[in-house]
């Protein structure tokens, strides 16, 4: 510009660039821009985040001439490249995972929880319920522990899941009688031989109440019979008199009555037969080892007063030392086993004194897979030892010897198994696994092991032998008013009675759920239940009639009676049904008819007899039905 055009036109005069400096030029400028802009005028901001700097999910920030990453949980570092430990972040008091649980870190904020054996949960804050499952059998409460249960069986069943029903008869409960084992947690029922009655047939029945002697002859008892001893007086001695016993009687009064001595019934042990052995604290038994086979049990009765003692003691070496040992310390009864050396001796006490000079039986069961036991003393209750985690590699099968009472000089005892006492008093086998009744006999080696007589077998009268009269007949005996004495128990109904060789006798009437000759015996062992498609299959009633032959009827009436007890909730159903295969429409039918109970009795094919109760039964209540 200017009048000769002599001056240059600063075009940075009206300062173009924004961020930066203007450098003039001819009829132009150019701008120098700042660090972090760009452009002709320097307007332009650089945009650092364009190339995504920031890592595992950062946002970035753009400054000037830089930027910024915002970490989401977890990360940090200047791009958000730096994984942080959150196990490591937290207090020293204070912990991401419960009860125990392993806090294991993952990505960014994650972490998961390693937990101990019984807890669930991300956290492990669930505790574990094991009886979710209902490991425990038969109605048994199953109790919740730390990784465990523990099962408290009914009466009548034992193991870890009360899966195993309680032989009682392996005891031999029935001191002179037959034990049959009821119904699966129902206990037993003894079936005494004849002159014995008692809830274990303990009892000699005094059978001078039921059959007297003549007049001048004095009753003694005996066994299912009496002796009839003359009394003293001036005149010459009578031959002492046998009463037959009244069931053996025969009926035909044609036939004289043949006798038969008593059997003894002190069971006399021949040496060689000796089960319940006597110790004298020198003494023992040597057998061959137990079949183990995972789990092995020994049932065990003794009697002792001696305050130590080693009943019996198993070992192995094969395998790993492995031993058992039940013994008395103190008067009371302890169990030791060891299964392998890391675990170490494992012990079970019954805090109970049995070194009280009675009788007591144990059962012992012993697992290996783990390694556990359990001992059940009677009277006492079970004591199970803690669920060892332990499991051996290679299974033993068989221990190498089993020593009862005590061990010889040339088997010293493992050293966790010491002191070791041997036994005083008495000892019996009464079952190793499914064998039973180990004997004195079955020994390898045999040490000063005598006969130790059990309680229960008592000697008979010493006037028990039965004799006859030389002309082999039975004198008649007086009748006597045998039915003032109260003799049927239970609330029984006495009925007088003549047996056919002139002795007076009776027979009882008994009440619903009693039975037996006095009716001393509870037939209510349980009542079954029926759901509507069940049944209940029994022997004829004319079997069990004909069976019932205690004493002989001299009445023209052919009268029976049953007695039945019943609760339903439905008004209708067969209560009983009996019919007679080989007498063409005879039968009995009772049922239940609008909640009433009926009975109709085929005698022939075209009469049937209906009775009907006068009232309907209550509703789920017990109700006795007498049948006649």
């Amino acid at each position: 510009m200017g009048y000769r055009c002599e001056r240059n036109i600063d075009e940075c005069s009206s300062n173009p660039c924004v961020h930066g400096s203007c450098l003039d030029e001819m009829d132009a400028y150019s701008c120098q821009c700042e660090v972090g802009w760009t452009g002709h005028r320097c307007e332009i901001n650089i945009n650092e985040c364009e190339t995504h700097p920031c890592l595992n999910g950062g946002s970035c920030v753009d400054l000037q001439d830089k930027y910024a990453c915002i970490c989401t949980e977890g990360f940090t570092g200047k791009n958000c490249e730096i994984d942080q430990n959150v196990c490591l972040q937290t207090s020293l008091n204070f912990s991401l995972c419960f009860n125990g649980g392993t806090c294991v870190d993952g990505p960014g904020a994650n972490f998961t929880c390693s937990c101990l054996p019984g807890f669930v949960g991300d956290f492990c804050e669930v505790e574990m319920n094991e009886c979710c499952s209902e490991p425990c059998f038969h109605g048994a409460i199953c109790q919740d522990l730390i990784n465990g249960y523990q099962c408290h069986c009914r009466p009548g069943w034992t193991g870890f899941h009360c899966e195993d029903d309680i032989n009682e008869c392996l005891l031999q409960p029935c001191n002179q009688g037959m034990c049959i084992q009821n119904e699966p947690g129902h206990g037993y029922t003894c079936f005494c031989r004849p002159g014995f009655v008692g809830e274990n047939c303990e009892y000699n029945y005094n059978d001078c109440l039921i059959q007297s002697c003549p007049i001048g002859f004095s009753c003694k008892d005996s066994i299912n019979n009496v002796i009839c001893v003359p009394v003293k007086t001036d005149t010459s001695s009578v031959p002492p008199i046998s009463v037959v016993p009244w069931r053996t009687i025969n009926p035909n009064p044609e036939l004289q009555p043949t006798l038969a001595p008593v059997e003894n019934l002190q069971n006399t042990e021949l040496p060689s037969d000796i089960r319940f052995g006597r110790y004298s604290g020198k003494s023992f038994l040597e057998l061959e080892g137990i079949e183990v086979d995972g789990v092995f049990s020994i049932t065990v009765r003794f009697l002792t007063e001696s305050m130590y003692g080693t009943l019996l003691y198993s070992f192995s070496a094969k395998k790993g030392i492995f031993f058992i040992k039940l013994y008395i310390s103190n008067g009371t009864l302890w169990y030791d086993f060891l299964c392998n050396q890391k675990e170490g001796v494992q012990q079970i006490n019954i805090a109970q004194q049995v070194a009280d000079g009675n009788e007591h039986v144990v059962l012992l069961r012993q697992y290996l897979s783990p390694c556990a036991a359990e001992v059940t003393i009677t009277g006492f209750g079970t004591v199970r030892s803690i669920p060892s985690n332990y499991t051996p590699a290679v299974g033993l099968q068989r221990t190498d010897r089993l020593f009862i009472g005590g061990l010889p000089l040339r088997f010293p005892p493992y050293k966790e198994a010491e002191p070791f006492h041997n036994y005083t008093g008495c000892i019996e086998i009464i079952e190793i696994n499914k064998l039973r009744r180990i004997r004195v006999d079955h020994a390898i080696v045999r040490n000063d092991v005598d006969n130790c007589r059990p309680p229960w077998h008592r000697d008979p009268p010493a006037n028990s032998t039965d004799e006859t009269p030389p002309d082999g007949h039975i004198p008649p005996t007086q009748p006597s008013p045998v039915c003032s004495l109260g003799l049927c128990l239970n609330g029984g109904s006495c009925r007088p009675s003549t047996l056919p060789s002139g002795a007076s006798s009776f027979f009882c009437d008994c009440p619903l759920h009693f039975t037996g000759r006095l009716c001393e015996q509870d037939a209510a062992v349980f009542f079954p239940r029926f759901d509507g498609t069940s049944f209940l299959e029994l022997p004829s009633l004319t079997s069990l009639f004909q069976s019932d032959m205690h004493f002989t009827s001299h009445s023209s009436e052919d009268r029976r009676t049953m007695y039945l007890t019943m609760k339903s909730t439905t008004p209708h159903g067969t209560i009983l049904y009996s019919r007679e295969q080989n007498f063409g429409d005879r039968f009995l039918h009772v049922f239940l008819q609008n909640g009433r109970p009926v009975a109709r009795l085929g005698c022939s094919g075209i009469h049937v007899l209906t009775a009907a109760a006068p009232q309907n039964i209550r509703n789920n209540s017990l109700v006795p039905i007498l049948l006649r």
